[in-house]
């Protein structure tokens, strides 16, 4: 069973989970991994809301520019995502629902076994 969230609530392992669709990405039934659309799997580690060399892919392909809006909060955005602007506590966490927001929208499904702490 899915649940829909609002972009800008996800957080953890539901983040991870909607930028891997917001790349086209699938999960795979019966292993904790993903598979690209050129058939490549990408191991369950794909955790780009917390690793810095696998966000900072995305930073880079979309040419995402950071901005502090308050002490605890970032804005992203970026142009080549239709100017969308996202927020988070970190620049990883703003990066990742930038991507999710440019490329799904507003509300993404996620799988309820993800749902902790969202």
């Amino acid at each position: 069973m899915k649940m829909k969230i609002k972009t800008s609530e996800l957080t953890g392992r539901a983040l991870d989970y909607a930028v891997a669709m917001a790349q086209g990405w699938e999960k795979m039934a019966g292993y904790n991994g993903y598979s690209t659309p050129n058939g490549i799997v990408i191991a369950p580690e794909y955790i780009p809301s917390w690793d810095w060399a696998q966000c900072g892919q995305l930073i880079e392909e979309y040419w995402i520019e950071f901005k502090w809006v308050t002490d605890a909060t970032i804005e992203a955005h970026s142009y080549l995502l239709d100017g969308a602007v996202a927020y988070g506590h970190s620049h990883l966490e703003a990066a990742c629902r930038l991507v999710v927001l440019g490329k799904i929208g507003d509300e993404v499904e996620i799988p309820d076994e993800l749902m902790e702490g969202v």
